[in-house]
């Protein structure tokens, strides 16, 4: 979509600047990795994965109490994420 956006593709600008909304049932959960991702870790090869220990870290300092699905959920994220973000562009 990305790719399609840079090359001028009109709905795919669009869709991009409008994507749909999240279900009730995640959106929490998008939320607190942004806000878990403002203070993520870099080293020389790049964007550090988060850690159970900022995590943590983030629990006690925000006063929230994650599930045990709820953290495994934004550790599944962030590899994705960082996936995503490490992965070579397609086309060129």
């Amino acid at each position: 979509m990305e790719s399609l956006a840079r090359q001028g593709d009109p709905e795919a600008t669009w869709r991009l600047a409008n994507p749909p909304p999240l279900s009730s049932y995640v959106a929490h959960l998008w939320g607190w990795y942004a806000d878990l991702c403002q203070t993520r870790q870099s080293g020389g090869f790049g964007p550090s994965r988060l850690s159970r220990l900022e995590i943590q870290a983030w629990e006690r300092d925000e006063g929230v109490r994650l599930e045990p699905w709820e953290r495994r959920a934004l550790i599944a994220l962030d590899a994705e994420h960082l996936l995503t973000m490490t992965a070579p562009a397609k086309g060129g």
